[in-house]
């Protein structure tokens, strides 16, 4: 989760507006928490029907496969101006060179 909170924290300074960071920020953190609710329930209701270790191994796979998918989104080259150190690096991104 720390990896995870410092890629968001670094990609959210560089490419949220200032004067738009506490509100965009508040409804982030609303998300977060909000999936974070709902994962524990289904995680709770899961483990009432069937046994544990299989509801582990079942959320264990589903996040594997979401981080997958996002990391596999992050690479694409269609976002890497979105990770570029400077602009000139993003100008440089979008021109191909």
């Amino acid at each position: 989760m720390s990896f995870a909170n410092a890629g968001y924290q670094t990609f959210y300074q560089n490419n949220v507006p200032a004067d738009m960071m506490g509100r965009f920020g508040s409804l982030a953190g609303m998300f977060q928490s909000n999936v974070r609710i709902v994962c524990t329930f289904l995680l709770g209701i899961a483990s009432e029907t069937f046994d544990l270790q299989s509801v582990s191994l079942l959320f264990s796979y589903i996040s594997v496969v979401l981080s997958v998918v996002l990391l596999l989104n992050v690479f694409k080259k269609s976002k890497q101006a979105y990770y570029a150190e400077s602009k000139t690096e993003e100008r440089h991104l979008q021109e191909g060179c």
